[in-house]
């Protein structure tokens, strides 16, 4: 055997039981890892479990929040006209007609309270098994005294309205039911009847089948009796149970999510990066052992070039992979958003990733000291920390301080990194940001472009112990964000003159109405134009993102059923504005009112039209714009409805204005260009 064979024979065994421990270590530190993350994951869930109950405990609420207060407002009609029993009938065909869940109501009067109608008046309005034929008649009579029932007695012990327990309905609708009866007073504030109506579980039953916390989690509901409302979807499998009591309503609720889904992402992440370490130790050790075999043969002047360039070939590829690739697409509707690194070697210690976690955006861009395979190292690192930190923090500045924890405990090459990472939540828009020493990106809002006023923080591997700091600012829809390494700012022309941040500023204001790809393009072309044919000396790494929130508005066509969205885009903005739940039924009700004139006055009946709500909150008053481009018609200055008229006598939306009236604070309408726009205020 050579004296070379040997050097190698010896340096292969020298660093092969060096590979059977790093092996054995890592397989015990990601088991470790895994076991950990797992209980992180528990109860991340759990937390998230209960805020989904939460709210769907508001909507059910909010539901049959509606019918309460289409109730509570007829109550109040019956009273004003508590002297004309003829108006009875009137209103308890309006209560069944205001709402899609009621399909029955009724007003029961003490015996002999009208001495005219007889001992027992009762009137009713019910909709008739699935048809769409309203019933409206009178059934107190000898047969049914309802006076002494259990639901009339005990419904005028109490002195506000009541909902009854869940029942099944097995001879009209073949459905749940609930009822909810409120106390009438007349006039010296004597308790005189009690006004009531039936509403149907269909609709709660339907949202709550819609609702995924998983893909295969599902929602039950039932009666704390044990009766199933909405039953499970699948016994399949294990499952995690989470619970909620209504207890006002005497229903409970629960949540079921497979445990295969809860794991199903900390599963194929931990084996796809498991998979990466082993090939990246593989690759390391396999670069490794040829750059000491070209020590070896330092002769050979010609084989040692064409081994080396074949090394940065393959490090190149490797590092390529790290970045997310061009066609990588981002499954929300509310983020546009592309990069672009092209190193100025084989391998740079440029990067920048982007991720979505928890509806938060969270990205980086950095730039490594050094060129070649050291600095490529370290960006494979600083890579590989941050897109295990952003699956378990949305926090910039947290994720910072970890990373540049790492980069000095093990930075004995004295190599530092600037840094800028950001955390954008896809629901309001607000950004986090932390910037550890990186060239501070460009915010573009309304067509105009500027540099992000930040103090930069210290760069990364200086020191172990600094606490790096976050800050926040808000996006507006169709806001952007441009960032850069300084390959492009410094790229220089043969003039040795630099591109420089006015340059940069300019290139970037041009392209402010683009895609983010495009803009990404665009402002390379101009670097690669202005430098050319001038080599580029240094990497430039390019990220574009554009903020795209439409939450806050909410287009329909001129058709009732268009309505159902309503409750949805009005919950999300409640939810999200953290505005309290309590004035929400009014205001739905009142905003549908609204929107329901518009789609069956505002157009021809045959012609296809459309109408916008636009939400906002701004201190403390609640703001609703409503447009169209139908007829011109103010509301304002229609009639509203005289209570004490027959129903049929009433004027068309006159009931929907005085509801509108009553609800909101403010109205004022406008017509501009062929537009109707109808404002409303709530103060909260």
């Amino acid at each position: 055997m050579s004296w070379k064979e040997e050097i190698r024979s010896g340096f292969v065994r020298h660093k092969l039981w060096k590979v059977v421990v790093t092996i054995a270590v890592f397989l015990a530190a990601s088991l470790l890892y895994y076991f950990h993350v797992r209980k992180e994951i528990l109860h991340d869930s759990e937390e998230r479990a209960e805020k989904s109950l939460v709210q769907t405990e508001k909507l059910i609420r909010s539901r049959l929040g509606k019918v309460e207060t289409t109730v509570d407002l007829m109550r109040l009609f019956a009273e004003s006209s508590i002297d004309n029993p003829d108006k009875m009938y009137d209103i308890v065909r309006y209560t069944v007609e205001s709402s899609p869940n009621i399909i029955s109501a009724s007003i029961a009067f003490s015996e002999y309270f009208y001495p005219d109608e007889g001992r027992w008046f009762q009137p009713y309005a019910s909709f008739q098994g699935n048809s769409n034929s309203l019933t409206v008649g009178q059934l107190g009579t000898v047969g049914h005294d309802y006076t002494v029932l259990d639901w009339y007695i005990e419904g005028l012990k109490e002195d506000a309205g009541d909902w009854s327990d869940p029942y099944f309905d097995s001879v009209v609708s073949k459905s749940f039911m609930m009822t909810y009866s409120h106390v009438i007073y007349d006039r010296e504030g004597s308790k005189v009847g009690l006004i009531s109506a039936d509403v149907t579980l269909d609709t709660i039953s339907s949202f709550l089948t819609k609702e995924h916390f998983y893909e295969n989690s599902f929602f039950t509901l039932e009666t704390v009796s044990g009766l199933d409302i909405v039953p499970p979807a699948s016994s399949n499998g294990k499952f995690h149970i989470f619970e909620r009591q209504i207890p006002d309503k005497n229903m409970v609720l629960r949540l079921y999510v497979k445990d295969a889904d809860m794991y199903s992402r900390l599963r194929k992440t931990t084996f796809t990066y498991s998979i990466l370490a082993l090939l990246g130790m593989i690759a390391f050790l396999y670069i490794a052992y040829q750059l000491f075999n070209n020590l070896v043969m330092l002769n050979e002047v010609n084989v040692k070039e064409q081994q080396i360039e074949r090394e940065l070939d393959i490090a190149r590829k490797i590092q390529m992979s790290f970045i997310p690739s061009q066609e990588k697409a981002l499954n929300d509707k509310n983020i546009d958003i592309s990069g672009m690194l092209n190193p100025a070697k084989f391998v740079g210690g440029d990067i920048y990733d982007y991720c979505v976690n928890d509806n938060k955006l969270l990205f980086c861009i950095g730039d490594v000291s050094g060129k070649g395979v050291p600095g490529a190292m370290l960006m494979a690192i600083v890579h590989s920390l941050f897109r295990s930190l952003s699956t378990r923090n949305d926090s910039p500045d947290i994720i910072m301080r970890s990373i540049n924890r790492f980069i000095c405990h093990n930075n004995n090459d004295l190599m530092f990194v600037t840094m800028f990472i950001g955390s954008i939540d896809l629901g309001n828009g607000r950004l986090l940001y932390c910037n550890a020493g990186h060239n501070p990106p460009l915010v573009t809002s309304d067509g105009m472009s500027r540099f992000l006023d930040t103090e930069p923080d210290l760069i990364l591997g200086i020191e172990e112990d600094y606490e790096y700091s976050a800050h926040a600012m808000s996006l507006e829809s169709g806001d952007s964000i441009f960032l850069y390494t300084d390959g492009l700012s410094e790229a220089e022309n043969e003039q040795k003159q630099m591109f420089g941040n006015d340059k940069t500023l300019k290139s970037v204001e041009k392209v402010t109405n683009l895609c983010a790809k495009d803009q990404v393009e665009k402002v390379y072309s101009a670097v690669k134009k202005f430098s050319q044919p001038a080599e580029q000396s240094d990497d430039i790494g390019l990220l574009a993102i554009r903020y795209l929130s439409n939450n806050s508005r909410l287009v329909l066509h001129n058709k009732i059923p268009e309505l159902d969205k309503l409750h949805p885009f009005l919950s999300g903005f409640f939810e999200e504005n953290g505005l309290e739940m309590s004035v929400f039924p009014k205001i739905s009700l009142a905003i549908e009112e609204a929107l329901a004139n518009v789609i069956m006055y505002a157009y021809p009946e045959s012609q296809d039209g459309l109408v916008s709500l636009v939400a906002s909150v701004a201190d403390s008053t609640l703001y609703f714009k409503i447009c169209d481009s139908g007829k011109q018609f103010n509301p304002l200055l229609h009639q509203e409805s005289n209570l004490s008229s027959k129903l049929e006598e009433r004027s068309i939306g006159g009931l929907g204005i005085h509801i509108i009236k009553e609800v909101m604070d403010a109205l004022e309408y406008e017509y501009n260009d062929f537009q109707n726009t109808l404002l409303m205020s709530k103060k909260i």
